[in-house]
């Protein structure tokens, strides 16, 4: 059986099933995807590799972690967890391991006698397991470039930065709309938990010359595809599948500062305004604030309401998108995909 990478796959939120989709895609060696329950069935669906199901590593009741790690209680769930990935280790012949993300997985694999890429995230990320995790990779992967990606930890030649990339990075990319009576902004929340208020949205009318759509989470309040709201009322759609379509008619994109809503907003060329969420290790507030000072996006604090709208798409629509051409070449899947491909080789 030919050696294989484990793509390990973290159960919450959408960007770590989102960069896998974009990278197993384009590597030369064989790959198995792991997942815990919260997102193998969305990996199966969406990937064309084989994808193993992992039991969930949530206690069922309540344990403390003991040591410098971030999740590692005492419990049988975290047991079976383990012994789940060395059983995919062991039938498939995995001699490499790519971990998006979990500084537990990196040590493990590495324990096992894995070479292991360890995907490091945006945020403030200089505590002991974080440090522990990247000493133990042969390569952190960064999917960023180094230029909007604050780091506080030393670097070395272990460090690897691709670039952003995103799922939809192959499609054309969307042209300008010509004579369209009304500009559209896209207010795109996603699956991790958000601060927007849905309902009050739902109620509200959009700014003069604007179509206003909520969409991301499955969780709204209405579910469907654009353009099912009456006329003058803000459509609330739900999830949206393919998405790209409407980011890429999208004059302005209100979102989340996940990694995965940045990549594909800025793969249809939109005009972004960051609205970070918070995520352990402030996460999205340090890409927002990164993004922000680069003249990129407009940063936040909240959600606007609709009264507050029609000023933040005023200064929106100052922004230009081709400034993110010196930063987003479309090509991060490919450099993500060569560096697993050398280092699984080596």
């Amino acid at each position: 059986m030919a050696e294989t990478v484990l793509w390990y796959v973290h159960d919450r939120g959408s960007g770590h099933l989102h960069r896998a989709s974009a990278v197993t895609a384009l590597l030369d060696s064989p790959v198995v995807v792991a997942c815990g329950p919260g997102v193998h069935a969305k990996a199966r669906h969406a990937l064309s590799v084989p994808v193993r199901a992992l039991p969930s590593d949530v206690p069922a009741t309540a344990e403390p972690t003991v040591g410098p790690w971030h999740h590692a209680p005492t419990s049988p769930e975290v047991r079976a967890r383990a012994l789940a990935l060395a059983d995919v280790v062991r039938a498939h012949h995995c001699t490499t391991a790519v971990v998006d993300v979990s500084m537990e997985v990196v040590t493990l694999a590495r324990l096992m006698g894995l070479r292991v890429v360890a995907l490091r995230q945006s945020g403030r990320r200089r505590d002991a397991a974080h440090c522990i995790g990247f000493a133990s990779a042969d390569i952190v992967w960064v999917p960023q470039c180094r230029a909007l990606e604050p780091i506080d930890l030393p670097i070395d030649g272990r460090w690897r930065f691709t670039g952003a990339f995103s799922r939809f990075d192959s499609l054309a990319p969307p042209l300008p709309a010509r004579g369209r009576a009304q500009r559209l902004v896209v207010l795109l929340i996603g699956n991790g938990g958000h601060g927007l208020n849905v309902e009050r949205w739902s109620q509200a009318r959009p700014p003069d010359g604007w179509r206003v759509v909520v969409a991301g989470s499955a969780d709204q309040a209405a579910a469907g595809s654009p353009g099912r709201a009456p006329a003058g009322a803000v459509d609330v759609v739900g999830h949206v599948d393919p998405v790209f379509p409407l980011l890429a008619d999208a004059d302005v994109v209100i979102a989340s500062a996940g990694w995965s809503a940045v990549a594909d907003v800025v793969a249809a060329s939109a005009r972004l305004v960051l609205v970070p969420e918070d995520r352990p290790f402030d996460e999205q507030h340090v890409r927002a604030r990164a993004l922000s000072a680069a003249g990129l996006a407009l940063f936040r604090d909240r959600w606007p309401t609709p009264q507050q709208l029609p000023a933040v798409l005023e200064e929106a629509m100052q922004l230009e998108p081709c400034r993110w051409h010196d930063h987003y070449d479309r090509r991060g899947g490919q450099r993500a995909a060569a560096l697993v491909d050398e280092l699984h080789a080596s």
